[in-house]
């Protein structure tokens, strides 16, 4: 089976537990989708008769086909029980810090511009 990108898998995940009628949009504020993800989701969903899609006023909305269901319940453990195809994406190495986390932040003095902090507080006044 393909690996398919986690964005995929997030939208199916998302209109396989609804089924219903949801808004693109919200993957866009839920999961910080760019508008090419979702096209190109929007587009393998459509060519694929997993998912319909339609424009109304509010915007695009994409629903789950019954064939669609089928393909994700024979695909379930593919899908979602395996690594990701973009696990390293994802991967943050744990970085040290230079300055231990007990020490306050104290900025260096010659990097302040006084004149401006001075006018800030006459304005201030």
């Amino acid at each position: 089976m393909k690996n398919y990108p986690t964005f995929v898998l997030e939208v199916l995940r998302e209109i396989y537990r609804d089924r219903g009628w949801v808004e693109v949009y919200q993957f866009h504020k839920r999961y910080r989708l760019s508008p090419l993800q979702m096209v190109e989701c929007v587009d393998f969903l459509q060519a694929n008769e997993i998912a319909a899609a339609e424009h109304d006023e509010a915007g695009l909305r994409i629903r789950l086909l019954p064939q669609g269901a089928a393909w994700i319940d024979a695909h379930a453990p593919d899908l979602f029980m395996r690594p990701r195809a973009d696990e390293e994406w994802r991967y943050v190495p744990k970085r040290r810090s230079r300055a231990d986390d007990a020490d306050m932040y104290v900025p260096r003095m010659s990097n302040l511009e006084l004149d401006f902090l001075t006018k800030l507080g006459e304005t201030a006044d």
